[in-house]
């Protein structure tokens, strides 16, 4: 999981995704399919793995503390992948873009 996750998302998506420009990404995506499914496939292996290691993990401490290893259980089985997306511009630049120039966040 170490390895796969970063490989796939830096690796290889970051790079084939351009912020602000999709046809861009289209193309990069259409150029190399093989390596976009490959990544693809990596970040579902690591998804598969990581609700592996929850459950294992349940099973493991449910003798010590039964709630809150459930609590913990739930809370993984939850990805955070959407907060890691390729960067989005932030409300400062498109602010800073917009007629808003005056407005500082």
């Amino acid at each position: 999981m170490a390895v796969l996750a970063p490989l796939a998302h830096f690796g290889v998506l970051q790079n084939l995704v351009v912020p602000e420009d999709t046809a861009a990404t289209l193309e990069n995506i259409t150029a190399s399919e093989r390596l976009f499914r490959v990544a693809i496939a990596a970040l579902l292996i690591v998804t598969f793995l990581d609700i592996l290691v929850a459950w294992a993990l349940y099973v493991l401490l449910r003798p010590v503390n039964a709630a809150l290893v459930l609590l913990r259980t739930v809370h993984a089985s939850f990805p955070t992948y959407g907060s890691s997306l390729p960067t989005r511009p932030s409300y400062r630049t498109r602010l800073r873009h917009s007629d808003t120039s005056a407005v500082d966040l």
